[in-house]
This record gives C-alpha cells, structure tokens and sequence, in this order.
C-alpha cells in the first residue's frame, strides 16, 4: 500500500516532515517501481474486489437468519441493512474489497473454518492482494487482548475478516459453502 499526506497548514507540514523522516515514511525503490507498475490496472482490479466482496457479503447476510443462523452480522459499507449505507452510497463508486463478519461459532471452530476455505483463501496477518485472503483477529491481531476488552472492540470469537481477490466470485462462494457445511456436520 501507498499513499500521501497533504496539508496547507504550516504547523501540520512541520509534523509531517517530521515523521517521514522519524519514521520512515517515504517508499523506497522497490515500492515506487510497483506503484508505477500496478497502478494502470488498479481501476479494473478494485471493480473486482468490490464486486467479489459485495456478493460474498451478501452470501454471508443470506446465512444471518433464522434460529440456527451461522452468521451473527455482516459488514460491509454496501449492504443496505450497513447503518451507514447511504453515506457510502454518497462517498464512493466501489464499496471496497473488505467484509468482516461475525459467525456464531467459538475460536476454534472460526480456525477450522479458515482452514477449510484453503486453497481459495489465505490465511494472512497482513491483507491486501489479487487473491483473498482472511484473517482472525480474536486468534492473530488481537489474541493477546481479554475476550471481554475484544468484544467490547466488537471482535467476537467467530469474527472473520475477508479481503477478496479477484478470483471468480461464483468459485469464492462455492468455497465458503463448502468449508460451512465441512465445519458444521
């Protein structure tokens, strides 16, 4: 990833200079090559990954009803029951490659889960990729924090959080239903 930071205050740009040089901040060689590479075709790869999140999003929403729902919510900024769908209906032409969603399963089983959905999703601490990925953050990024400090957070145990590719979303689908019905019986 790659970005910028810009002002017009003078007492902001003395802090941002500040921190690229602390920090570090500015990209380096191989960084500024991939940038120039990548970013012809950023266009068409983003339509990808927001048109595989919102269908995978809109799957896992399928699965939040009823008594013996797998899944307790869903997030993602383009789902009408998102409380701040029409805002970013406003904001944005592509809703992202990002859905979280919260199943109403224990952290072992979330891992199994996971585990199930290989070779079609990766396990990643890190996300962001042509080819999805998913993490856990109750068992990786956030493992070391109390369960209660977690869901306080909004991190339940069977939170999973997806980065879509840009596979066939029809193939990403048919995985999670694969990998539910392995973990679930």
């Amino acid at each position: 990833m790659i970005g910028s930071a810009s002002t017009n205050d003078p007492e902001w740009e003395t802090k941002l200079l500040f921190a690229r040089k602390a920090v570090g901040l500015q990209p380096g060689v191989l960084e500024s090559f991939m940038t120039a590479e990548f970013i012809q075709d950023i266009e068409l790869r983003m339509q990808r990954h927001s048109e595989n999140a919102l269908a995978v999003a809109q799957f896992l929403e399928g699965l939040s009803h009823g008594e013996s729902a797998l899944v307790k919510s869903v997030r993602y900024p383009f789902l009408p029951s998102h409380p701040q769908y029409e805002l970013a209906r406003k904001q944005m032409r592509l809703g992202s490659g990002i859905v979280t969603a919260d199943f109403n399963f224990d952290v072992p089983t979330t891992i199994r889960l996971i585990h199930a959905l290989d070779p079609y999703f990766t396990l990643a601490h890190s996300i962001g990729s042509t080819k999805s990925q998913v993490s856990i953050p109750a068992a990786m990024s956030h493992a070391s924090v109390a369960p209660e400090q977690r869901r306080a957070a909004g991190i339940q145990d069977g939170t999973v959080r997806f980065s879509l590719g840009i596979e066939n979303k029809a193939d990403l689908i048919d995985a999670l239903g694969r990998a539910l019905k392995q973990v679930c019986h």
